[in-house]
């Protein structure tokens, strides 16, 4: 930790060194409350609870299976109790292998949905930067700022502007339109 701490303070040293002003902002508190980031965590928490129950209903089937290994294990012997334990052993691989690939696909889906907002999101940043005359913009994480007046948070600003141009769950700026001039 004091080691990375150290590493960036050589990293920015010579930025902070000619940097007049500086502002930072929260992207994980943005990308929780811009309505893009609110309707892609509640459509993963939707996919979530479809993979959720597809996975509790096959979990169900594999414990009721057990059961009826459990009471049949006394009845089977030999190479016919082997081959069910078998059977039951792939099933739960099988299992295994779901909850593995779903959990992947979440994961996928969350990413891609989070770097899609966070390419918005650098594009307002910068704007932000340069009409506050701003000569450095930081990333405010647990470890990279430890004290910074509020007046140099603009995470507000972000979450605003962003809402703005990008509406409710919309992948695109609004534009506003201005009629046509009819020529005479």
């Amino acid at each position: 930790m004091f080691r990375c701490l150290l590493i960036a303070c050589f990293l920015l040293a010579p930025a902070l060194a000619h940097a007049k002003r500086i502002g930072y902002v929260d992207l994980r508190k943005a990308l929780n409350e811009v309505d893009d980031g609110r309707a892609a965590k509640n459509k993963l928490q939707e996919k979530k609870g479809t993979y959720q129950s597809k996975l509790n209903e096959e979990q169900e089937k594999l414990k009721r299976e057990k059961k009826l290994f459990d009471r049949r294990s006394t009845i089977l012997r030999g190479e016919a109790k082997r081959k069910a334990q078998l059977k039951l052993q792939q099933k739960f691989l099988e299992l295994q292998k779901m909850y593995s690939n779903l959990t992947r696909e979440l994961a996928q889906e969350e990413a891609k949905e989070t770097r899609v907002i966070f390419r918005k999101m650098e594009v307002i940043i910068r704007q932000i930067a340069e009409k506050e005359g701003l000569d450095l913009m930081l990333e405010k994480t647990e470890s990279s700022i430890l004290y910074a007046r509020s007046g140099m948070d603009y995470t507000n600003e972000l979450i605003r502007i962003y809402n703005r141009q990008f509406g409710r769950g919309g992948s695109s700026p609004r534009v506003s339109r201005k009629p046509k001039k009819r020529k005479r």
